[in-house]
């Protein structure tokens, strides 16, 4: 079965598996959480990565991370950590706005919808 990992701020929970209808590719729903105005980054160590031995190779594709919710969007990039795994970072300026639960989130590549999810977006609870 396909793994999905997630650290630190970001974190995963209700996890249900999912046909994406991309060709027979499965992937997972999953609701992440961010605090609002929080830079997410490998380099910080605290980007969320989905896997799966389901996709296809994915060097060299360009994926898109969005979620909306009406009319706003945070708009993420896509890392290809390895050729079934990958890696979701958000800039501070991206991540800054109005918290609120039930944000909606996929991660697309051309032709294919490899995940998606709800995005739950934080109030800061210290300054």
């Amino acid at each position: 079965m396909a793994a999905l990992t997630c650290d630190m701020t970001i974190f995963t929970c209700d996890q249900t598996e999912y046909d994406s209808g991309s060709g027979g590719v499965r992937s997972r729903w999953r609701t992440l959480e961010l605090v609002a105005g929080d830079e997410v980054s490998i380099a910080l160590g605290n980007a969320p990565e989905f896997a799966s031995d389901d996709w296809p190779d994915l060097t060299g594709e360009d994926l898109i991370f969005t979620a909306r919710r009406g009319a706003e969007e945070i708009a993420g990039t896509v890392t290809v950590l390895e050729p079934r795994r990958v890696a979701v970072e958000v800039a501070a300026a991206e991540s800054d706005k109005t918290p609120a639960p039930s944000w909606r989130y996929d991660i697309q590549g051309v032709g294919i919808t490899l995940a998606r999810g709800r995005l739950d977006l934080l109030e800061g609870i210290s300054e």
